[in-house]
C-alpha cells in the first residue's frame, strides 16, 4: 500500500466537493521527509489542513543565475530540436520518429562523444546510431566547443 494513497485520496474528496486543488506538493514531500527519516513506511499524520492553490497567483520567479552546465545542455537542446526538425522534415516524418524529447534531453545532459556513449542512451537504437551519430556527435562537439 502505497503511503502517498491517503493523501490523493483527500485531493480527490477536496475536487469533488468542487473545492480549489490541494497543494498536493507540499503535501507528498513532507511525507517524503517523515518516511525518511523514521523506520516504519508510513505517512506522518498531517498536523494542519492542507493549503489551497491560488491558480491566479503568479510562479515564483526562478533564479536567473543558471550554472554554465545548465546553459551548455540548454545549448545543445535547442541545437538538438532543430536538427531533429531539419531530419524530420526531409524524411517527411514526425519529429518523434527522429528521436523523442526525452532521447534528446538524456543527449543533452550526457554529451556522449563516442559511438558507444551515444548507443548507451535510452532511444537510441541500432538503426538510429547507424543514421545518425556522426551529426551527433559533431553537434554535441560543436556546442560544446563554443561554450
Amino acid at each position: 500500500v502505497s503511503p502517498y494513497l491517503s493523501q490523493i485520496e483527500d485531493a480527490i474528496d477536496h475536487m469533488a466537493r468542487g473545492q480549489r486543488p490541494l497543494d498536493w506538493r507540499a503535501k507528498v514531500e513532507d511525507s517524503r521527509v517523515a518516511i525518511a527519516s523514521s523506520d516504519i513506511a508510513s505517512p506522518a499524520p498531517a498536523s494542519a489542513p492542507p493549503a489551497a492553490i491560488d491558480l491566479r497567483a503568479k510562479p515564483p520567479r526562478v533564479d536567473e543565475t543558471i550554472s554554465q552546465d545548465q546553459a551548455l545542455e540548454a545549448a545543445l537542446l535547442e541545437v538538438l530540436q532543430s536538427w531533429r526538425r531539419d531530419r524530420a522534415r526531409a524524411a517527411d516524418v514526425p519529429a518523434h520518429v527522429v528521436f523523442n524529447d526525452q532521447t534528446l534531453r538524456a543527449i543533452a545532459v550526457s554529451r556522449p562523444t563516442s559511438r558507444a556513449g551515444l548507443a548507451s542512451i535510452n532511444g537510441v537504437s541500432a538503426a538510429k546510431l547507424e543514421r545518425y551519430c556522426d551529426e551527433m556527435i559533431s553537434l554535441i562537439r560543436s556546442v560544446a566547443s563554443v561554450a
